[in-house]
């Protein structure tokens, strides 16, 4: 499985539909910032993707974000002619079938591209479905709660004339049972407006941490149909694994219902975990392997424009730390030996050059044109890298700037429509949504989780790294002030989170960064407050996040939206006298101004003794000068 779903199957469910193959990194960085509209949906791009992020605001375009919560690029969007979309959690569907229904209505698709590029039967059942009447904006507003006018507004800025780009995340890849129809619905949006595989006009998810190509590829599973894959967590659930291997992370804090998953883990005979840091495995686990991190191996990576570039070790590791590849190898050399079930000569890897060249020669490697590229090649292209795949033009090695730019990989070429229909009732707009994660009298609250910069994917290693782990040192719940009121809750007291699966606690922080009836929680916190180094479970947000029957066989990810009661806890607030570390200032920034070295917030300017710089087209003051 993969840390984040508990099979190993598609991330991006449905989008092979589209496309005819599942990936979904088919751009390159520039293409947002050439992009005249760039849609952001899912994703926090302020605090997981910042410097990404930062190249997309700086380029001046107009953004249209989609989030339940009013963050950062919400703001933006609003103060630079943009627009947010403020939806209910799960209700994507409706809210992007409303804007291809006005798109439509109003002409903006780009009709020359859907013509040469995309089968038009499937088209044609896209329009029949988008333009009923149950999906113009005034009647979706009952289910996302999205005015239509913002509805309108924004089909304009996402269609013709515009160049409009999409970028998701996990808000739309963790949706549980919606994970398959919010992915085709994306997909239809970017084929409409022409917004795949064009200069300033792509579609693709944002990413978190980069890739690792090492041992992922070209192995076969021995069960080729994805769909009927076991799904590790129900197997644990049901008591049928006998050993289980658990490398670079934690899933008893990072997985669904963790508080269940760790009864289920603790009943396994036999438990390994290869990791860089003691965590919640470490208290179950009968070996722990450890593993080295980034500077004392050398690995390649690609990020997420596909840039694939050679992490050089720099430092030697500790103690009896290996590098995880070669640990993986190990095992499955020593395996092989005892058991004769695979041949320990293929497993014969001492380094990363003989893991590279291996991996050159598998089919996946040459599709990627690695065969073409020699680690020491790639070594010389240092930090630029190259954007696979790879391929030749005489002498020369040619990365891929975007994907599908001539063509889709579909049997004819052109890519498909996929329509996605949803049926509510005025009595019921949300009865789509498993009646499992809907408030209800008892559990009223949607609690989504969701991502600050300091713990993002530091998550694993968060409490150690103390200068980051101050910053945020206890979970929070941000809550909107209209609750807070009827919770008789202020900032920093603590709260209590609770469903029928099981309970979180954290420091409130009253905010209408969250709208009413929605409440948040930080996925992955683990901080320096703990009493056990190794991890607190009653801080795990995903203790409140669904699992089980509810994950998809397609994408077994449902960590976004859920619900909850919430009741304030009888102990003392946070306060800063006693957590001056810790802000609950709203996330969010407010009369922007421009700093030193481009940073809005940097005090910089107050501790340089230089005058200021001329107005353009006057003469510098000698000062100056001397300054330089």
């Amino acid at each position: 499985a993969i840390h984040n779903r508990a099979k190993w199957n598609s991330e991006h469910p449905s989008i092979a539909e589209h496309f005819g193959s599942a990936s979904t990194l088919l751009y390159s960085y520039s293409d947002f910032e050439a992009a005249d509209t760039v849609l952001i949906s899912g994703a926090n791009s302020y605090e997981t993707g910042t410097v990404f992020y930062n190249r997309i605001q700086a380029a001046g375009g107009k953004l249209v974000v989609i989030d339940p919560r009013r963050t950062v690029p919400a703001e933006n969007a609003e103060s630079g002619g943009g627009i947010h979309l403020q939806l209910r959690p799960g209700t994507d569907v409706a809210l992007v079938n409303s804007l291809m229904n006005v798109i439509l209505a109003e002409g903006l698709q780009d009709q020359a591209y859907i013509d040469s590029r995309t089968n038009t039967g499937t088209f044609d059942e896209l329009r029949r479905i988008v333009s009923q009447e149950k999906y113009r904006p005034e009647s979706t507003e009952v289910v996302t709660g999205v005015p239509a006018g913002k509805v309108r507004q924004a089909a304009k800025l996402l269609g013709k004339p515009n160049k409009s780009s999409i970028l998701f995340e996990k808000g739309l890849i963790w949706q549980g049972t919606q994970n398959e129809a919010v992915m085709s619905t994306y997909a239809n949006l970017a084929l409409l407006l022409g917004s795949v595989g064009r200069e300033g006009q792509v579609f693709g998810r944002q990413g978190g941490h980069q890739d690792a190509y090492m041992f992922d590829f070209d192995w076969p599973h021995p069960q080729e149909d994805g769909l009927k894959r076991r799904n590790l967590w129900q197997e644990l659930e049901k008591g049928t694994i006998d050993f289980l291997l658990v490398a670079i992370c934690n899933p008893l804090r990072m997985s669904q219902q963790t508080e269940q998953l760790r009864g289920f883990v603790e009943k396994v005979p036999f438990v390994v975990e290869i990791n860089i840091r003691p965590s919640d495995m470490t208290e179950v686990a009968d070996v722990v392997l450890p593993s080295t991190q980034w500077g004392e191996y050398t690995y390649t990576r690609a990020n997420l424009e596909r840039r694939l570039r050679i992490n050089n070790q720099f430092c030697d590791p500790p103690g009896e730390a290996h590098a995880d590849y070669l640990i993986f190898a190990e095992i499955a050399r020593r395996f092989a030996e005892k058991h004769g079930t695979l041949d320990a000569k293929e497993w014969a890897y001492e380094d990363h050059e003989s893991v590279y060249e291996g991996l050159q020669q598998t089919e996946e490697g040459k599709t990627l044109g690695l065969d073409l590229l020699s680690r020491d090649r790639l070594k010389q292209l240092g930090n630029n890298g190259v954007q696979i795949p790879v391929t030749k033009k005489g002498d020369e090695l040619v990365g891929t700037k975007r994907a599908y730019e001539d063509e889709f990989v579909t049997p004819n070429g052109k890519a498909n429509f996929v329509a996605r229909d949803q049926k509510w009732t005025r009595g019921d707009p949300l009865a789509f949504l498993p009646d499992e994660i809907k408030p209800d009298d008892e559990y009223p609250y949607f609690v989504t989780t969701v991502r600050y910069q300091a713990v993002w994917q530091s998550g694993y290693t968060y409490r150690w790294t103390t200068e980051l782990a101050t910053q945020v040192p206890y979970n929070e719940v941000t809550i909107n002030p209209q609750d807070a009121e009827e919770l008789e809750v202020s900032d920093g007291d603590w709260v209590r989170l609770e469903n029928q699966y099981s309970a979180t606690e954290g420091v409130a922080n009253v905010s209408e960064v969250c709208p009413p009836g929605v409440m948040s929680a930080i996925f992955a916190w683990q901080g320096p407050s703990d009493e056990n180094p190794n991890g607190e479970s009653r801080y795990y947000a995903n203790n409140l996040v669904a699992g089980g029957r509810l994950q998809q066989p397609s994408n077994a990810a449902f960590y976004k939206n859920t619900r909850a009661k919430a009741t304030k806890v009888d102990r003392d607030p946070i306060t800063a006298e006693n957590a001056p570390t810790m802000s609950l200032e709203d996330r969010t920034i407010v009369d922007f101004k421009g700093g030193v070295a481009g940073n809005p917030q940097s005090k910089a300017k107050d501790l340089l003794d230089v005058p200021a710089r001329p107005a353009p087209g006057e003469p510098p003051a000698a000062a100056d000068f001397e300054a330089d």
